[in-house]
């Protein structure tokens, strides 16, 4: 069972406001927990480290985003954010859910055949399935894509710039710096 409502207006040429609420019941929500210690977890390879819950659920989230056309196909800014209360049927918190998070976008496309974006992405703490605190993360990335012929293309995306250290899941550190360069073809 669920509810949404939305609204979505541009009060001003170039300039998009969305605003929204939900509201979800769900039947055996998956979520996950850890099962064995990973240290314990070395001598008995077949345990699992991370299991599958499920329980009913219940989420409410508050939501938002702007985006503004500063010239138009040329330069843009986005932003949107959202905060929640993700509960289970007992009362306690969705394991490895955040209650906040935040993003803020710049797009330039000098050329029409040229798009350049750079982002800042913060994610509230989260809980682990024992309480434990997992801190909040501010991480901040940029791509690139050139489009060489209708169906040819180069791209790159630089992610976590700062080399934030962080978990998303407890135990499993994300990758720092990070860099990719490849190649695209349409069929």
């Amino acid at each position: 069972m669920g509810a949404l409502g939305e609204i979505l207006t541009e009060p001003f040429y170039g300039t998009k406001i969305l605003a929204g609420a939900s509201f979800r019941d769900v039947s055996n929500y998956l979520y996950f927990s850890r099962s064995v210690n990973p240290i314990d977890a070395l001598s008995q390879i077949n345990e699992a480290y991370y299991i599958a819950n499920f329980n009913d659920a219940t989420l409410l989230k508050v939501y938002g985003a702007i985006s503004q056309d500063l010239r138009p196909e040329i330069l843009w800014v986005s932003a949107d954010g959202y905060w929640q209360i993700p509960r289970l049927s007992g009362g306690d918190k969705i394991p490895f859910v955040e209650n906040f998070s935040i993003k803020g976008t710049v797009s330039f496309r000098p050329a029409r055949e040229v798009l350049i974006e750079g982002w800042g992405e913060f994610l509230s703490g989260r809980d682990n399935h024992i309480g434990e605190n997992l801190s909040s993360f501010f991480t901040i990335g940029g791509k690139f894509e050139i489009s060489i012929s209708e169906n040819f293309g180069v791209y790159g995306k630089i992610l976590n710039i700062l080399n934030e250290e962080y978990e998303i899941w407890s135990g499993y550190p994300e990758r720092g710096f990070q860099a990719f360069v490849g190649f695209t073809y349409l069929l």
